[in-house]
């Protein structure tokens, strides 16, 4: 069977969530199909799953990390780095987190420096994988715009798959298959009832909800902090402390970030999930994992309109999809859930059923066809990155002789 490398950006550790349970979840999934698999990070304190061998790294020694696999999977700031290196594997791209339109927020906190790097490494990762994972449609559509641009769109791929699946794999972050014993984190501290919004950054909206919240006197809300604080600029954690640290500790909580066992047993025990986007264009792309796992739990959950997600939601009856972000449409949106146990019980239900058809069982299958049946797509690249291919080329072959 086909050995494969997976390639990940941060570190996997015990509390593992996000990009990092992803990967995990990906590595054993590929490893019951038979594939052997090696696991990269740049470091790793996780258990051992069988048929999956880890390999740490540093930057400056990728050049000899995946020399004995057939082909790879990328994500991540050094995935640029790895088709360098190896661009003669068939090589698949994680995109299934619009970054590129995400740190558009951070600019105001730490310059447009970033948004010009990330834009160069999309346009590399575009130019020169192989296979691009997604989350879903919109973002297809998002990606396939810019594969015209550089030029690797031929009249012929079209004429061989018009729906172009053979480039693209819709997989989003997979909600669990298995929820942990429940365990309450919460106890007496934090009023009833509980509205969660989560982990703040810069392309969210928490405004009209904490208004709502305190001004008519609805309950706790709850946010948690950020997960990588020395990372991660945290000005909107900053803007709503200051802004309202009267309620801090009796209408608003921050709560510790969590392990990923430990934020599906918060969510059995708050009484809905709500979160709200800042930009339209942010909200068309994203598909938020955070409300997966809601429906995963049964917890109600009110999302707002213009997401792939939202869409799903309102068609199964699974919660409320709101098209204001009016202080009172918000109010109304949770009071209507909060004060009707019956009709938050019905969300509860049907969203669990929901959730399901987003199980990675089941949508890994393009990435499984991938690894089983690997090959390059075209190179019919624009004239622009013609010169960043062979010079990719040329590095490959320097790293081959240890001299990259």
């Amino acid at each position: 069977m086909e050995k494969v490398g997976l390639f990940v950006s941060e570190p996997l550790r015990t509390t593992v969530a996000g990009i990092g349970k992803r990967y995990l979840d990906i590595a054993r999934l590929l490893a019951k199909e038979g594939f052997k698999v090696v696991l990269s990070a740049p470091s790793i304190s996780v258990e051992e799953i069988e048929g999956v061998e880890y390999r740490t790294y540093r930057k400056e020694y990728i050049g000899s990390l995946f020399q004995d696999v057939n082909s790879l999977l990328v994500q991540g700031y050094l995935a640029t780095e790895i088709l360098n290196i190896y661009n003669g594997l068939p090589i698949a791209v994680d995109l299934y987190d619009p970054y590129i339109v995400e740190n558009l927020e951070y600019i105001h906190e730490i310059g447009s420096r970033i948004y010009h790097d990330d834009l160069e490494r999309l346009k590399t990762q575009l130019a020169m994988g192989d296979f691009f994972l997604i989350a879903h449609r919109n973002q297809k559509i998002f990606y396939f715009a810019m594969l015209m641009v550089l030029g690797r769109v031929s009249p012929d791929l079209y004429l061989q798959d018009p729906s172009f699946d053979t480039i693209f794999g819709e997989i989003p972050s997979s909600p669990p298959a298995d929820l942990p014993p429940y365990r309450p984190l919460l106890g007496y501290s934090v009023p009833q009832p509980r509205i969660l919004f989560g982990s703040l950054y810069p392309w969210y909206d928490p405004f009209p909800v904490i208004e709502a919240v305190v001004n008519y006197d609805l309950g706790s809300l709850i946010f948690i902090n950020s997960p990588h604080p020395d990372t991660t600029p945290l000005g909107i954690y900053e803007s709503v402390k200051n802004r309202y640290k009267s309620f801090i500790d009796r209408k608003i909580f921050f709560i510790d970030s969590l392990e990923y066992s430990k934020v599906l047993n918060l969510l059995r025990e708050v009484d809905l999930l709500i979160t709200i986007g800042k930009r339209e264009i942010e909200t068309l792309l994203s598909f938020r994992t955070r409300y997966l796992d809601a429906l995963a739990v049964g917890c109600p959950v009110i999302i707002e309109e213009g997401s792939i997600l939202a869409y799903e939601i309102e068609k199964a009856n699974a919660g409320i999809v709101i098209t204001s972000k009016e202080v009172r449409d918000v109010k109304e949106a949770l009071v209507k859930v909060l004060q009707n146990k019956e009709l938050a019980r019905k969300y509860a239900e049907n969203g669990k059923r929901l959730v399901r058809k987003w199980l990675l069982t089941d949508t890994i299958k393009p990435l499984v066809n991938f690894f089983k049946n690997p090959r390059k797509l075209s190179r019919c690249i624009n004239p622009i990155y013609k010169e960043k291919y062979l010079l990719s080329v040329a590095n490959r072959v320097l790293s081959l002789f240890g001299k990259r």
